[in-house]
């Protein structure tokens, strides 16, 4: 109730960017597009100056993004990683409740799993328990706030869980979000998966046709990028497509998110 409650309240309030996001299976499809859809409305919400600053003439996110993620120190991942969870875990519920939403204790509690850096920006995902997923795209200012105190800032976030997951098979990789926000100068696309042992990279092909190569880490990958042109643009997420490079150098034919969804085959 309670957040079907906030809900209704931000979509009142019109705050202005549309997200649109690729639902997961239908068993978890009332929780987690719930969950990621009230958390990325009330972040823009909150934070719209920051998802502004991805565009417009002066925009660092469009200016400096590159195609290839930027390898970055542990300890700068980690610092990362935190910021997001603290940026998430300010519009959290505080207490357990019914609708299966993560609190501010699990996102903390969360670990890091991939940070994803292309210039000034990086898009972060996090990782907990009962199939805990988090996402932020995030920014640090070199400016401090009265020359002492850092700014920080994050564009859109989401957060929800991902049960009963399979296991990807060698050469294949499983999809666990794709997600879209407009605003009338662009729009910010991001997207994430497992990948199978014998998967070295993934790389996507976006709806403009640039190819962006996603970071991989472990079992996981992740990848994020701006674009000028609106969501629908293209057909929308229907027209994002994954190209999958074996250990071999085979590289498979492109697939849309349906096809690496969970449970696709439901």
């Amino acid at each position: 109730r309670r957040a079907d409650e906030r809900l209704a309240h931000i979509l009142a309030a019109d705050a202005g960017p549309r997200a649109q996001s690729s639902a997961p299976p239908r068993r978890h499809r009332q929780r987690r597009t719930r969950g990621l859809l009230l958390v990325a409305a009330a972040l823009v919400l909150a934070l719209g100056i920051s998802l502004s600053g991805l565009f417009g003439t002066a925009g660092t996110a469009y200016a400096t993004w590159t195609a290839a993620p930027t390898p970055q120190p542990a300890a700068e991942q980690e610092r990362l990683a935190q910021q997001c969870r603290d940026q998430l875990s300010h519009g959290a519920p505080q207490d357990a409740n019914e609708n299966g939403i993560p609190t501010a204790a699990d996102l903390q509690a969360s670990d890091l799993v991939v940070a994803d850096s292309r210039g000034d920006w990086s898009y972060v995902l996090l990782s907990g328990g009962n199939g805990l997923e988090a996402t932020c795209l995030v920014e640090e200012d070199d400016r401090r706030l009265f020359g002492i105190f850092p700014r920080t800032s994050s564009a859109v976030g989401s957060y929800g869980f991902m049960t009963d997951l399979p296991r990807p098979a060698p050469q294949q990789i499983i999809g666990t979000g794709l997600m879209s926000m407009a605003t009338a100068e662009g729009s910010y696309w991001s997207t994430e998966g497992h990948v199978g042992s014998d998967v070295v990279a993934v790389t996507v092909l976006t709806a403009t046709g640039t190819r962006v190569e996603a970071t991989v880490q472990g079992d996981r990958f992740a990848a994020w990028w701006p674009q000028r042109e609106d969501i629908d643009t293209g057909g929308g997420l229907d027209s994002v497509t994954y190209i999958v490079t074996l250990a071999d150098g085979t590289e498979l034919p492109p697939a849309d998110y349906g096809a690496i969804a969970p449970h696709g085959e439901e």
